[in-house]
């Protein structure tokens, strides 16, 4: 059997999730501005200056719905059968942190994913990497957690609201490489 045809459904339960994300960003949004602009138009504003912005809202919503229904179907996608998300934490590489400690946590430009086998960095629905518990050393350095695989170090920033995320991690890590839950 080819991976052919696993490339076609896949593809189209990605698609799939992105139009229902969309249909469902549009219709929260449409019905918000919509009360929104009947708001508007009772108090004063005539409907044609409205109108056009109401419409623009809904189609950002539309637009972010279809981006986050991608975003969490690809990253459904990359479980292995059994496999569970443990917790999600929105990171910072280290040498560029946050502009402002304020930012909220799910606004972070990453977010690192531990799941009951590996580790795993994504930005966005882009996975950047991913490795298995027993591949990789856990070091929790303050507010910094350092992943260290193959030689390689990558230095994650916790975020303002995660203080705990670094001892963490390393504590969930150390739990499932101990079980042999990583291997494959």
């Amino acid at each position: 059997m080819s991976e052919e045809p696993m490339d076609e459904e896949r593809s189209r339960r990605i698609r799939r999730a992105g139009i229902l994300g969309g249909v469902i960003g549009a219709a929260v949004g449409g019905v918000v501005m919509g009360v929104e602009s009947l708001n508007a138009v009772a108090g004063g504003f005539p409907w044609w200056v409205v109108d056009p912005f109401a419409v623009a809202a809904t189609a950002a919503a539309a637009w972010g719905g279809v981006r986050l229904g991608r975003e969490f179907r690809v990253r459904k996608d990359s479980l292995d059968p059994g496999e569970t998300v443990l917790n999600e934490f929105g990171v910072w590489h280290a040498p560029a942190p946050p502009r402002s400690r304020t930012t909220q946590p799910e606004h972070a430009p990453y977010q690192l994913r531990t799941t009951t086998r590996r580790m795993q960095l994504w930005e966005g629905s882009t996975l950047l990497w991913e490795h298995p518990y027993h591949g990789v050393a856990l070091e929790a350095d303050g507010s910094r957690l350092r992943v260290l695989h193959g030689g390689v170090a990558i230095t994650l920033l916790e975020t303002s609201g995660h203080p705990e995320m670094p001892e963490t991690v390393r504590l969930v890590a150390s739990r499932i490489a101990a079980r042999g839950y990583g291997r494959r």
